[in-house]
């Protein structure tokens, strides 16, 4: 293997372990994914099982009205109703589901911001505790020449 490709092998390691770590710290949250793949599967999967209730219970009214001998205007309203309902309960039942996942996004991004603000605390504590000790050593290094140089 050539060193080029012997460099990237490692820098790859290392940001693969260094993501493995986060993830067991908590540092990395896969729960937004998890979130965002469950809002898709639920808008799929629920819209279908709503639209199958919503042919279920047009057929039901249909053999309901044949076996009752209901008139054919009233079968026509009842699954006009249904279709209504349907469509209402889609709509609604979707935009709470989302609404509940974002207010989950919502609580992670908030994490997400203060772990950077945390970050940047630190960072500026290094900084500054940098800065007070170069100002610390560099007022010894004076008194030292004042003491060298003694009284005139």
């Amino acid at each position: 293997m050539t060193p080029k490709i012997l460099k990237q092998l490692v820098i790859v390691f290392i940001m693969a372990r260094r993501s493995f770590v986060n993830f067991f710290a908590f540092r990395w949250m896969i729960t937004p994914d998890i979130i965002k793949i469950l809002y898709v599967l639920v808008l799929i999967f629920g819209n279908l099982s709503l639209l199958g209730a919503v042919i279920a219970g047009a057929v039901g009214a249909f053999f309901y009205s044949q076996a009752t001998g209901l008139d054919t205007l009233i079968m026509v309203a009842i699954i006009v109703c249904d279709i209504i309902a349907g469509i209402i309960i889609s709509i609604l039942g979707n935009l709470a589901f989302r609404m509940f996942c974002e207010q989950i996004i919502l609580f992670f991004s908030i994490h997400e911001i203060l772990s950077s603000i945390e970050n940047r605390g630190k960072e500026q504590d290094k900084s500054y505790r940098r800065d007070q000790s170069q100002r610390r050593q560099s007022s010894s290094q004076k008194k030292n020449e004042v003491q060298k140089v003694g009284p005139q």
